[in-house]
């Protein structure tokens, strides 16, 4: 057929250079001039002659050059190969192999006028190939044949020319260089960040003194334990624990203990962790359970390794623990932990109830400290919940007395105060229910721990408001309607915390009514110790201090897009990446422009930020607090804080003389400036609690935090305020407030 000749050409005809790549081109113009011709009319000189109607059909420039690059692109494929070279190369008995640096003089040549179709594939070059163009007999004809027709040849490549200029599409073809990956620009690796793909059990265990293994040991259960009930206390020895338990045990420990040694040897153990989880992770199917040793020990050890992420607060450990949750909650939604109807093997008359009771305490640990995790690193990144309330069917989990009895004498005695109102109703039930008001914290059915998830559950009602909002503009009233709602139901879970007394005394004796509920935080501790009450009394302390802040966040976000106010900090502090200028990008930085000079303005910034100095002011009037000890989503709050100050100063809010002098009219200048912080704080009376509604909505007073004006002249100064709150190393709070913090390093 034509097109198997012009593919025999092409693979006859030897690349060797540009000017060989021009001569070959000239030579397929030259073949399809001669082939069209002889097509249109019969073998003889007079143009009147008859049409041949049994030749083939005519040639077309595209398909001749496809079959062209067709056979071009076989002969690139076979080059280098050393084992199977060419035909041509075979029968000539030379090596054949392709030389890079004739990609250069490729490139040299980019400005000929040789159509590029034919120079943008690799070019093939042979050692001791002194065959030229000239010898070839095939292309000896082909030139006599084109030297007849050179007249017609030029009028046919102007044609040629039109035709390309008129079908052009979307894409400039002509522009089109395809080039190969090198190998050295690749950032794959066999075993990616250094860690083996899969570590086993001997490995994941490094040699550690045991004076730090215990004090590493120690520091996990004295300031993360409480707040992570996941692993049973009392049956805990480094001993007998499963190596990668005891890896994240000590791992979560040194990081919590803050020295630089034991931060570097935290980093150690994650990169073990890590390659011991992530192969294991991955096998997991419908067929294993949480009866089994390892892979129950598997599943506490994945959620450690999630939260230590989230504590050590460096992105690339980050990311990592993200998509471990996601790993870990589809793992147990395949085994089936939360369908209610899934029957379990120690749900059988006569079984041992310390046994079944502790058995069902693992699971609803991991299933609550899950739902935790997850709602906090849903915050963190503006992305809705993987984990729904409604999979949380299991019962109330035991209180952390029960939970952490050492010894059947005192779990026996504990027992006898338990709540039995909690082994009746369902976290689902709890965190669910629009009726709070009749729930009671006294008798124990609602503790701490219990607002706390049911505050983390309405993160995801806030986050699919956030969406509606930013996608219909036109339903104003009804997204109203619904902040209203969220507000008062967010008021509704702060108003049980305050029934929960704190009144700590040097002696405490919890045998008194108004100290009751603290018997539920009981834990491993020696009652002949003196001081035990105090250690006792700081677990409820923390944990409401926790759940004050995730209060005082969520709030935030009720009021504000805090996605939208991240996306303006990057566009203000694009950093080291390349500046976007594309028409979409810039469309979309005015509309978040305009929104936020809008948003400034409103009841809602108001209210965010009084939300915000809360947050400032609740960290800093919590006495003897240490940074390592904290719960990360207090600095999440805190930078969520930051970035409402920075918001408001820099995009209208009211400023001072100095910053606003170019500003023509200034009368707002003159208003009283109001501290937000006479209103924060437990003490706050209902006197200034009218004041600040009234503030919040009517406004009428320019705002000073700490006494400094909320303008664009003190924005350094506001941040440097939430910045020295904030753990040094604890990075993603760049991630949150991108670029507002650069300054003050």
């Amino acid at each position: 057929t034509p097109l198997r000749k012009v593919g025999f050409i092409a693979n006859s005809v030897g690349v060797t250079s540009r000017s060989s790549a021009e001569s070959t081109w000239h030579v397929i113009l030259a073949l399809i001039q001669k082939r069209n011709m002889s097509v249109k009319f019969a073998r003889r000189s007079s143009l009147e002659g008859r049409p041949r109607e049994d030749l083939a059909p005519r040639l077309t420039v595209s398909s001749v050059i496809l079959a062209f690059m067709e056979k071009l692109s076989e002969r690139i494929r076979q080059t280098g190969a050393s084992e199977h070279p060419c035909s041509r190369c075979n029968k000539k008995g030379i090596d054949c192999h392709y030389e890079r640096n004739d990609l250069e003089n490729q490139k040299e040549g980019s400005k000929s006028t040789t159509p590029p179709s034919v120079l943008y594939g690799y070019q093939a070059s042979r050692e001791g190939d002194d065959t030229n163009l000239t010898s070839n007999p095939d292309y000896e004809t082909a030139k006599v044949s084109g030297n007849k027709d050179m007249e017609n040849q030029a009028s046919f490549e102007e044609r040629l020319s039109a035709a390309l200029n008129r079908n052009k599409g979307p894409i400039d073809w002509t522009s089109v260089r395809v080039q190969n990956d090198s190998l050295e620009s690749s950032n794959l690796s066999d075993a990616p960040y250094g860690v083996p793909q899969s570590t086993s059990e001997d490995d994941i265990w490094p040699s550690i003194p045991v004076a730090e293994q215990t004090k590493f040991v120690k520091s996990y259960f004295a300031h993360f334990h409480h707040r992570w009930p996941i692993l049973h206390a009392p049956i805990f020895t480094i001993e007998s624990a499963p190596p990668v338990l005891r890896s994240c045990v000590i791992m979560i420990g040194a990081c919590i203990y803050g020295t630089d040694g034991s931060k570097q040897l935290a980093s150690s153990l994650h990169g073990r962790v890590y390659g011991y989880i992530f192969p294991r992770l991955g096998q997991l199917s419908s067929e294993d359970s949480l009866d089994h040793l390892s892979t129950r020990a598997l599943i506490e050890a994945t959620l450690l390794y999630i939260i230590f992420g989230f504590y050590c607060g460096k992105e690339s450990i980050l990311s990592k623990s993200i998509l471990a949750r996601a790993l870990l909650i589809t793992a147990l939604r395949e085994m089936g932990l939360f369908k209610a109807e899934l029957p379990v093997s120690y749900d059988k008359p006569g079984y041992f109830l310390p046994l079944r009771l502790a058995r069902d305490a693992q699971r609803q640990r991991i299933s609550t400290c899950l739902f935790k995790i997850d709602s906090y690193l849903a915050l963190l990144r503006g992305q809705p919940q993987l984990l729904t309330p409604e999979e949380l069917h299991f019962t109330l989990p035991s209180t952390f007395a029960l939970w952490n009895a050492d010894g059947l004498h005192i779990w026996e005695t504990r027992h006898s105060i338990e709540p039995q109102a909690r082994r009746q109703t369902t976290i689902c039930q709890i965190i669910c229910e629009p009726a709070l008001e009749t729930y009671s914290s006294v008798d124990g059915l609602m503790l701490v721990e219990d607002i706390q998830l049911g505050i983390c559950a309405m993160h995801s009602k806030i986050w699919h408001l956030r969406e509606l909002s930013r996608d219909n503009t036109g339903q104003e009233i009804s997204n109203a309607i619904e902040r209203d709602w969220l507000k008062r139901r967010l008021d509704a879970w702060k108003q049980l915390m305050g029934r929960i007394p704190l009144q700590q005394t040097d002696y405490i004796d919890f045998s008194q009514e108004q100290h009751l509920a603290m018997r539920y935080y009981y834990g491993c501790e020696d009652h002949s110790i003196p001081g035990w009450q105090l250690t006792v009394f700081d677990r409820p302390k923390n944990l409401i201090f926790d759940t004050i802040i995730l209060y005082h966040l969520l709030s935030i976000h009720v009021s504000a897009d805090i996605r939208i106010l991240t996306q303006l900090a990057k566009d203000k502090h694009p950093g080291d990446s390349v500046k976007n200028e594309g028409e979409k990008y810039l469309k979309g930085k005015e509309q978040r422009e305009a929104s936020t000079r809008a948003w400034v303005k409103s009841a809602s910034v108001r209210r965010a930020l009084t939300h915000a100095t809360d947050i400032l002011v609740s960290y800093n009037n919590v006495s003897g607090l240490q940074n390592s000890h904290v719960d990360p989503i207090v600095f999440i709050a805190l930078s969520v804080s930051a970035l409402i100050v920075w918001a408001y100063c820099m995009h209208g809010g009211e400023g001072c003389p100095d910053c606003l002098s170019g500003e023509q009219d200034l009368p707002f200048l003159d208003t009283p400036v109001v501290e937000l912080t006479k209103w924060s704080g437990p003490n706050t009376c209902q006197v200034f609690e009218k004041d600040r509604e009234t503030w919040i909505e009517r406004g009428g007073c320019r705002g000073a935090l700490a006494g400094l004006n909320l303008c664009r002249c003190n924005v350094d100064l506001l941040m440097a305020k939430f910045r020295r709150c904030i753990r040094q190393g604890w990075n993603v709070a760049d991630t949150i407030a991108p670029g507002i913090f650069n300054s003050l390093s």
